[in-house]
């Protein structure tokens, strides 16, 4: 994107445009204290019977979901209103890509947590997925740059989201993929796998039984 693609009015339309979405998208984030919709999937999964090992799940296993999306939603709307702020008709491409797919691979993982109708067990799963795969992320930053750190030092790790998934009665696996390269641990739950940010959700087993 140069200024021979972008006048000024092209600009601005864009900038009122993002902004304007950003406001009213901005009604969809709960309040400090969420309260899920009456009736609502949200409100019947807080209700859940699942249970652990040791001790029923009750509503916070829940509520870690639903709060977690919301933090992908304020992440899309950061990205839109830095969008906004750095348009000009001078921007390059570089600029308007990196933010765009920031707040498209954050797009993706809440369509994925939020798909309705999957129920509390499958939407916690997948909520561990995404945990799992950043603590993986996190760990090899950890061996690179400081190895002798204690675990945990600088946030969760495959360890501690191994104990929680257990913890919670989900069954899962973790293995080596050798593929692509240099490799890296991939993880299932429930029968869950985390898609890549292109793939579209598909209904998983339980809905299509």
């Amino acid at each position: 994107m140069t200024s021979a693609d972008l006048s000024d009015s092209d600009v601005d339309e864009l900038r009122a445009f993002l902004l304007s979405t950003c406001d009213n998208v901005s009604r969809w984030l709960p309040p400090p204290q969420w309260v899920p919709a009456w009736r609502s999937d949200a409100e019947r999964e807080c209700r859940n019977p699942e249970r652990g090992p040791s001790w029923p799940w009750g509503e916070d296993p829940v509520r870690s979901v639903y709060a977690g999306g919301a933090l992908y939603l304020d992440t899309i709307l950061d990205c839109l209103r830095g969008l906004a702020r750095t348009l000009t008709p001078e921007t390059t491409h570089y600029v308007v890509e990196a933010l765009a797919r920031a707040a498209m691979e954050a797009g993706a993982v809440l369509y994925w947590l939020l798909q309705p109708g999957i129920g509390a067990r499958l939407r916690v799963a997948r909520f561990w997925l995404v945990r799992a795969s950043g603590s993986e992320y996190l760990d090899e930053a950890v061996q690179r740059m400081d190895p002798l750190a204690a675990p945990g030092t600088y946030g969760e790790t495959p360890a501690m989201v191994e104990a929680a998934v257990q913890a919670l009665g989900l069954s899962y696996t973790r293995q080596w993929n050798p593929r692509p390269r240099p490799g890296r641990w991939g993880w299932t739950c429930e029968g869950e796998k985390l898609p890549g940010y292109t793939a579209l959700p598909q209904p998983s087993r339980r809905q299509s039984a």
